[in-house]
């Protein structure tokens, strides 16, 4: 049996005792084997298309077991709070991503419910194939003051694009009140 037939095993079952403990039906959703990132050893996506499991195929080939037993039950426990919860409301209050309810699904899964797994966190394969984080920088811009003022890659992009429409600079130091002017970025 290859990893892909174990996963939907998995999922079957799931499916079977989602209906059976918390009387719901997750509907359907596609699982795509093309997770690649540092951030996130799994992920369930909502898009206008339907809902879509994402899984690492590399780390799932390293270690099948532990990977369906926590990742793929962890995810699907996304599935069962958004089924359960619609519209994103228990009664008044919010329902958080790993919030409450969340954590009873897994406890009902006999999982912990935990945003990351420290078994695949020490991996040395998930190092080497995944991609990384980008690392942001920071991008100086100087008024009259004496001290740079450090923008996010987003607020200079912000600031670029308003300067090529209008000419002028968009923000101006809040001790001053003087443009703030582009010197580097690092």
């Amino acid at each position: 049996m290859n990893y892909q037939d174990k996963v939907q095993a998995k999922l079957y079952e799931l499916k079977q005792t989602a209906k059976n403990m918390f009387k719901v039906d997750v509907g359907a959703f596609t699982v795509k084997y093309d997770l690649t990132t540092q951030n996130a050893l799994g992920m369930v996506k909502y898009t206008r298309g339907g809902v879509s499991m994402r899984l690492n195929r590399l780390l799932l080939e390293e270690n099948a077991k532990l990977y369906i037993d926590e990742i793929v039950v962890h995810e699907y426990a996304h599935l069962i709070v958004q089924a359960r919860f619609p519209d994103g409301y228990n009664g008044h209050r919010k329902v958080q991503s790993h919030g409450r309810e969340f954590k009873a699904v897994c406890r009902a899964f006999g999982i912990e419910g935990k945003s990351t797994t420290k078994a695949f966190m020490n991996s040395e394969l998930l190092a080497k194939v995944c991609k990384p984080k980008a690392k942001s920088k920071t991008h100086y811009y100087k008024c009259a003051c004496v001290i740079p003022k450090e923008f996010s890659t987003r607020r200079h992009n912000q600031a670029v694009r308003y300067f090529q429409a209008k000419g002028v600079p968009r923000y101006a130091c809040g001790t001053c009140n003087t443009p703030l002017h582009y010197i580097k970025t690092v």
